[in-house]
């Protein structure tokens, strides 16, 4: 497995990060499972990447653009550049999927409370022949809840429906998945947060817990660092994640 080999280029990618002077703060999403109700400013976009290293048989190189296309919309597009999973004989590499989709956020209340709507489709953009795709399009639909209590901590809940493609028939199974998570500002820039998610899919049932630390440099530029730890057999032992947000500025007012 050579996740050295593409960690180390990445990391100095991020050292090397600098958003425009005048770009809007920005709106982190990753490294979660779940979104919250944030979207990205109105006319900017936000570049989300990083590093997924599951230490036993994969990396991959999660990247996303987003676009503020209203005051409480957002569409974007995800992929990972580079994937390696290993397998029997040669590891499989190479591209992996894509996403679209677009989140709305359809109330803001005054004591900070806010939900949203999000609806996205995986495209099957990976490689079936090296295991990095099922070669099905998934569709999935989610309902977030974020509150933000006085002092900036946060906490939200999202459910995600998934109808997933059948590799073996014409038909769609559906996945359940249901995540808790919850961040609060430490000094210096600093931040905390954490993650409980259970999937209930076709085949696995995994459940699993992420926390991390964030660091924002910038309002406009945030770093993550975070571990994902499996709870049950379903889910992978460790997965080690890294990476920032940094929004790119205003295509337009």
């Amino acid at each position: 497995m050579r996740t050295l080999t593409f960690a180390a280029p990445l990391a100095g990618l991020v050292a090397c990060s600098t958003p425009p002077e005048d770009a809007p703060a920005a709106t982190p999403q990753r490294p979660s499972f779940s979104s919250d109700t944030n979207t990205a400013a109105r006319g900017s976009v936000e570049m989300e990447t990083g590093a997924q290293v599951d230490p036993n048989d994969a990396l991959s190189l999660p990247t996303s653009f987003r676009y503020g296309a209203g005051d409480a919309t957002e569409v974007y597009v995800g992929l990972s550049p580079y994937e390696v999973v290993e397998r029997p004989g040669d590891d499989g590499e190479g591209f992996g999927d894509t996403t679209v989709g677009v989140r709305h956020r359809f109330f803001t209340r005054e004591d900070g409370t806010s939900g949203a709507l999000q609806v996205q489709a995986k495209l099957p953009t990976g490689e079936e022949s090296e295991g990095l795709s099922s070669g099905e399009v998934d569709g999935f639909g989610a309902a977030i809840l974020t509150h933000v209590f006085d002092g900036g901590a946060g906490t939200t809940l999202f459910y995600q429906l998934g109808l997933l493609g059948d590799p073996d028939g014409s038909g769609t199974d559906t996945e359940h998945a249901l995540a808790f998570a919850a961040s609060a500002p430490l000094p210096h820039g600093f931040g905390v947060f954490a993650e409980l998610l259970g999937i209930d899919g076709p085949d696995d049932d995994p459940a699993s817990l992420q926390a991390g630390f964030t660091r924002s440099v910038l309002p406009s530029l945030v770093f993550d660092v975070s571990a994902i730890v499996g709870l049950n057999s379903d889910a992978d032992d460790a997965v080690y994640l890294a990476g920032l947000t940094m929004n790119l500025g205003r295509l337009h007012e």
